[in-house]
């Protein structure tokens, strides 16, 4: 193999479309010699390596110099990429997340079957002493990344990432709805206009109801023997009912484990009661991604204090996701995910195939040499 495993990981970057990205938003134009592409390189490095400080990244980047010619990239200096990271906008590392998170996407749509989409949003613990420009209560700072999940390929489709102290319903406006699409959010997003919104693109949502949620009921279909304690047809009342007018299913379903009822609402009054509460359940899919990224890329521990180098490094964890991601389906890797990023950080820099790398090694095979004597023991 001639190139390295980093190289591998980093070869599916559009240059030509990243490069329009950067000349369209002027990142380079007081830049000399640490260019966008360089920094972005430099920055997943960071998060496929696990370096936790801008000293050990620029001494484990730069041991290797032979390699940064087929990655496009050059050298860092630790002083330099302080300063990108403090001086350089993270609007457009966000635009080359969002083109790569839209090429996911057209792939995707090209599948047969509705897409299923789920919204939730994690909080990001910080240092509230070294980070007080993200401080949202007395003793605490934080920053809150909101994304937008296919449950089915396991990967974001949009994100947006927020103070801590932004509610997750004011990011309803900023969603790039889509036809045919089930949308799945938790009670944190009861929003009678964003349903609305939902509805008139001709996709469906299911969600938790709030408890003081007020409706009128008008039909009510029975299932008896089953599980489903309520299914009906219902008016929102009040506001909400002024900002959704059209009738909206309610479903409740006994909950043996925890011994409780749980509540549903949504538009869709063709799948069975149970495909609604499963939907739901497929929402534990995006915690699951959460849990992942924490544990297995860099946003956790910050390179920096300045609010705009934290954002950055969260932006380049998900460029670096992706990237793993798509890696794994060039390759057809059938080992899980987390396993090709364990390997990935121990060989970046290695001339090796990530196909021969996850192959189990053989069995060592003692060789005879024909001129070698044989000794016999008494009693063989």
């Amino acid at each position: 193999m001639t190139i390295s495993l980093f190289h591998q990981i980093i070869k599916s970057l559009p240059r030509r479309k990243i490069d329009a990205i950067i000349a369209t938003h002027g990142s380079d134009k007081w830049m000399k010699r640490f260019s966008t592409y360089d920094h972005l390189v430099a920055m997943i490095y960071a998060q496929l390596s696990g370096q936790t400080s801008l000293r050990d990244l620029e001494v484990s980047y730069n041991a290797s110099p032979a390699r940064h010619y087929h990655c496009g990239a050059n050298e860092v200096k630790r002083s330099t990429l302080s300063d990108a990271n403090a001086a350089r906008p993270s609007r457009v590392f966000e635009a080359i997340l969002s083109m790569l998170l839209a090429e996911l996407g057209s792939k995707a749509a090209g599948q047969a079957g509705e897409l299923v989409q789920i919204l939730d949003s994690t909080t990001i613990g910080l240092f509230a002493r070294t980070h007080r420009a993200m401080q949202y209560r007395f003793n605490n700072s934080a920053i809150k990344l909101h994304l937008m999940f296919d449950a089915d390929e396991k990967q974001p489709t949009w994100f947006q990432i927020t103070p801590a102290r932004f509610h997750d319903s004011k990011v309803c406006g900023d969603l790039p709805l889509a036809s045919d699409q089930t949308y799945v959010f938790d009670r944190a997003y009861n929003n009678a206009a964003f349903w609305a919104a939902i509805d008139a693109a001709g996709s469906a949502f299911v969600t938790r109801p709030k408890s003081n949620l007020a409706y009128d009921v008008i039909a009510s279909a029975h299932h008896p023997d089953t599980m489903i304690v309520a299914d009906e047809t219902i008016h929102l009342a009040g506001n909400p009912g002024g900002k959704y007018s059209r009738p909206l299913r309610r479903i409740e379903i006994l909950d043996e484990e925890n011994g409780c009822e749980l509540a549903f609402i949504t538009n869709d009054f063709d799948r069975d009661a149970e495909e609604i509460a499963a939907l739901y359940k497929r929402r534990w899919t995006i915690e699951l991604f959460f849990k992942w990224i924490k544990q297995n890329l860099k946003i956790k521990r910050f390179l920096a204090r300045n609010p705009k180098a934290i954002r950055l490094q969260i932006i380049t964890a998900l460029i670096a996701y992706v990237l793993l991601k798509k890696l794994q389906e060039t390759n057809c890797i059938t080992i899980p995910l987390k396993r090709v990023a364990a390997l990935a950080s121990n060989y970046l820099f290695n001339l090796c195939d990530i196909n021969q790398l996850i192959k189990p090694p053989g069995r060592y095979k003692t060789l005879k040499h024909q001129n070698q004597l044989t000794l016999n023991f008494p009693g063989q």
